[in-house]
């Protein structure tokens, strides 16, 4: 079933994301950027001591920033087919986050001093990076820093486990070999052993006992091998990811746009099936350019033939519904296919009841036979 919407939810679509779908789509993409990078320059400019503002006249900004902000917010809920899943996506929770700040700098404006005490503060703090994290929707790029760490937390918890065991390990001999009056405690020396491995140091704990400098140089020299794992691995991991970046970032379009637009992997192989005019059980490039036009993703036709031609491995001109859940819904490839590979198997063994009239050794012990 390909999913319709109306052509109000189609064109707001398009103006937000699209930004070659028409004039006021090109204005919107270049002077939201500016926008966001204005309101912050002047969240920062605020925090000077004085101020470059006056209160009331910041306060008035802030609130029209905001109120541009919420309206994009609304905009983006309205186009979006399925709102249920809406807030699934970060950049959406962004976006909205950006926009909270409104109800508090309302409340400021109206009263008398412009003051609500500690939340002054907690807003000069956290409202700058808010709006920063609105531009995570135009670097496309940063979700390839997210699968690199995806890829490393395998094996994170051995490096982590190993820092455990070096610091106790070391703690425990600083404590022994210091006197109380330089280590009181064995979170002290845990501290200074924590400083030590990554190399940020700690002046005011330093070792005073020979022993205990002895036991600090051995740790030094330990913890330079120990950080060249957790740097290799991560580092290993960015490395593979960005060689195929374009892959990667083409598929996570692609997965995003048919997320937002009602599709899942297990609609995968119905529109495969319904665009596959040959019946071979895949589609050329010209098919699949059809069908990603026909689910009206918002995605050009390039960017179609480009995800084709990632997908197309093996250079034989086709793709099939397999290859394209295995790049672009990896987490539910197993769980698709060994369902349907777990329903072949249990028609197989009825076909096998039934054939020729014989009985199997399955039907023959569940009649008692065996």
């Amino acid at each position: 079933r390909i999913n319709s919407r109306s052509r109000v939810q189609t064109g707001v679509f398009h103006l937000l994301e699209d930004p070659g779908s028409s004039c006021m789509a090109r204005v919107y993409a270049s002077m939201m950027p500016l926008l966001i990078a204005s309101s912050v320059i002047l969240a920062l400019l605020q925090t000077w001591d004085p101020p470059p503002f006056g209160l009331s006249a910041a306060l008035a900004l802030d609130i029209v920033f905001e109120s541009l902000f919420t309206i994009e917010c609304v905009l983006r809920f309205v186009a979006c087919p399925k709102r249920s899943l809406f807030f699934r996506d970060y950049n959406n929770i962004m976006d909205l986050l950006a926009a909270l700040p409104i109800f508090f700098h309302i409340a400021q404006l109206s009263v008398a001093n412009h003051s609500l005490g500690r939340v002054d503060d907690i807003l000069l703090s956290v409202v700058p990076g808010l709006r920063v994290l609105k531009t995570l929707r135009k670097f496309e790029k940063f979700q390839l820093l997210l699968e690199a760490m995806e890829l490393a937390i395998e094996g994170l918890p051995v490096c982590l486990f190993t820092l455990l065991v070096l610091t106790l390990f070391f703690s425990a001999l600083i404590f022994l070999a210091e006197p109380r009056d330089n280590i009181p405690s064995l979170s002290a020396a845990m501290w200074l052993c924590i400083n030590l491995q990554t190399m940020v140091g700690y002046p005011n704990i330093v070792p005073s006992s020979e022993a205990g400098k002895a036991v600090v140089v051995g740790l030094i020299i330990v913890s330079v091998l120990y950080l060249a794992m957790p740097l290799g691995i991560i580092g290993n991991a960015f490395a593979e990811v960005w060689q195929q970046r374009q892959l990667r970032i083409l598929c996570h379009r692609t997965r995003a746009r048919m997320t937002l637009w009602g599709y899942g992997a297990e609609d995968v192989e119905s529109l495969f099936q319904l665009f596959d005019k040959a019946g071979q059980g895949e589609l050329n490039q010209a098919d699949f350019v059809a069908m990603m036009t026909a689910m009206g993703l918002g995605m050009k036709e390039q960017l179609s033939v480009a995800l084709f031609g990632s997908l197309d491995v093996d250079g034989s001109g086709a793709i099939d519904d397999k290859e394209f859940v295995a790049a672009v819904f990896p987490h539910h490839f197993d769980r698709i296919y060994e369902d349907q590979a777990q329903i072949s198997g249990v028609e197989d063994e009825k076909a096998l009841d039934t054939d020729d009239g014989a009985a199997s050794p399955i039907k023959l012990k569940e009649d008692g036979g065996l």
